[in-house]
């Protein structure tokens, strides 16, 4: 006899990343569940995503990326249902491949390594969507 019994469940979601959708910030958890609509800065240190299915397509991106680059990253784009573009936390565009984008990073930190913060600021964007090649933009300096 279940009359007048109520049952609830608590399921506890953690945050996961900031869907933006033309400017409205949807807080998210790793189980695809909306938390909340955002109207502050209070999650500054989550993932913002950007694109369209990039929600959906968020936790298969991260699974590529140990947690200390995860940390490095401040948002990512999905480009066209098929790629991800990612601005890290120091200025940096990322501009990663299709597939293969585990040896994709792997040939960033190769670079990483090669460069010290000072020529790292100087670094607009790294594009990796050609297999084994970097292609590097730096930022355009203005001689005062």
């Amino acid at each position: 006899n279940y009359k007048n019994t109520l049952n609830i469940s608590i399921i506890e979601e953690t945050p996961f990343g900031i869907y933006d959708n033309d400017n409205k910030k949807i807080l998210f958890s790793e189980n695809l569940v909306i938390l909340e609509i955002l109207d502050n800065n209070e999650y500054l240190d989550l993932i913002t995503f950007y694109g369209n299915n990039s929600i959906n397509n968020s936790k298969k991106l991260l699974l590529n990326f140990d947690k200390n680059f995860v940390n490095k990253i401040k948002s990512a784009t999905f480009i066209e249902n098929r790629r991800w573009n990612l601005i890290l936390r120091n200025a940096i565009l990322l501009k990663l491949p299709e597939e293969n984008i585990k040896s994709a990073l792997n040939y960033y930190n190769k670079i990483y390594a090669n460069f010290s913060n000072k020529e790292l600021k100087d670094i607009e964007i790294i594009d990796l969507r050609i297999k084994n090649r970097a292609f590097l933009k730096y930022k355009n300096k203005v001689n005062d």
